[in-house]
Order: structure tokens, then sequence, then C-alpha cells
């Protein structure tokens, strides 16, 4: 599904932003590790799940789920308001150490080298904290292709408000007009759209079809935006 930009927006793109979860790195990963975790906490496996967003019938994320699209002080402080954040932080950091591995959605770095090539910025906007964030701009070689990272954890505001993307438009010295807001969730989107940015949602993450429906592109995977650009440009 791709419509046209809605009225007001500048036709010329100068920005591609990007979320992390479920839009360049795979949230599948997230489900053995998640799984480790409540069989770890048999006691508290029931609030876990309910908080962090985990059907115990599919045994799998629900949509929109909190411990895919929330920052980890927003988690932290809701596990802390139901008491259990005493007993899952050590487990969770031991899982986070152990089990995880981290997996790209596709060739990543061609894609961004690819959108450098065709003279877009790229950035990142992402609920997670810096520090895994730089772990995995670092381990995918990333680090040089982006002009801008911002995480749940640096102070300047959260999806799905305008501010964090109204703060990377300032940072790079672009109208937020010209740029596009690429996720998985419809925090991803409503966060674009307050910003007046364009929108592309993508289905390789935790969001809800039906709530993301509302983006100017909603495609398979970051890999097919090429041509919706080329589209928007040439319109």
């Amino acid at each position: 599904l791709v419509s046209s930009p809605h009225v007001g927006i500048s036709m010329k793109i100068t920005t591609v932003v990007f979320d992390k979860d479920g839009t360049l790195s795979d949230n599948a990963t997230f489900k053995p590790l998640l799984q480790h975790i409540l069989d770890k906490l048999p006691q508290h496996k029931e609030v876990l799940s309910e908080i962090l967003g985990w059907d115990l019938v599919t045994e799998d994320f629900v949509c929109d789920a909190y411990f895919l699209t929330a920052t980890v002080d927003l988690i932290n402080a809701a596990l802390d308001k139901a008491g259990v954040l005493v007993e899952y932080t050590p487990v969770f950091e031991k899982a986070m150490e152990e089990i995880y591995e981290v997996k790209t959605l596709g060739d990543v770095p061609k894609l961004f080298t690819d959108l450098r090539s065709r003279g877009y910025k790229i950035a990142m906007l992402t609920s997670d904290d810096r520090r895994p964030t730089e772990l995995f701009n670092t381990q995918f070689k990333l680090v040089d292709l982006l002009e801008s990272v911002v995480c749940g954890d640096d102070g300047h505001g959260q999806k799905p408000s305008a501010e964090p993307l109204l703060y990377i438009a300032k940072q790079l010295g672009v109208e937020p007009s010209s740029m596009v807001m690429v996720g998985d969730s419809k925090g991803d989107v409503n966060s674009g759209q307050a910003a007046g940015c364009r929108t592309i949602s993508v289905l390789t993450g935790a969001g809800d079809p039906a709530t993301i429906q509302h983006a100017d592109a909603v495609l398979p995977s970051v890999h097919d935006m090429l041509e919706v650009l080329d589209k928007w440009e040439a319109e």
C-alpha cells in the first residue's frame, strides 16, 4: 500500500529516519529471551506476560508488545510498580548476556549505502537504550553510515511524540517535512505524523497491521522502500 504524501509536506526528501527493533533488527530473537525469563520466574509469569506483552497461549508477543516498543525506563517503572523489578532485573541481564543474539532483517548496511549514494541522510530513532544501540550499530558496521542516533535514554523525548524527530531535524539542519520516519509500530507512525514527516510502516515487527495502515506507505520490509522514495521524488 502506497499513497501520495499528505498535503502540505515538502516534496523533496532529505533524510530517512529508521526505528531499530522490528525494522532493522529481527524481533524473533527476543522470543527465546523472554521465554527463558518467564521460565526462571514462574511465580511472576502471569504479571510479567501482561506487562511485557506476551501471550502465554500462543507463546508469542502480542501486537505492539511493551517489551518491544517501550523504553527500558518505562518497562522498569511498570515492573517496579507491580513489585517484580528486583527479581526480574538480574534474570534479564544474565539472559541478555548468555541467550540474546541480535540479527538484522536482511542486508541493512547495503540498504544504508544505497540510500547514502542517492544523497539521503540517515538517522536512527529507537526506544532502546544507547549502549545496546551502539553495540548493534558497531556490530553491523552502521556507525559511519548514520548521521544521527537518538535513543530512549537520551532525554530527547519518546515516540509517539514529535519531540525526538524534531530534535533530529534540528540536529541535521533539515525540515521535518523533508524527513521520512520508517518503523514497524503505531508509535513510529504517530511520531512521524506528529512531527510532520512522511511515514513508512513495515510488516516485520511488533505492529498490528490494522494500526499502521495510516502511514503514507505500508511495505513488507525496509528493503522495499527505494521504489517508494523514487515515486515520491517524481511526484
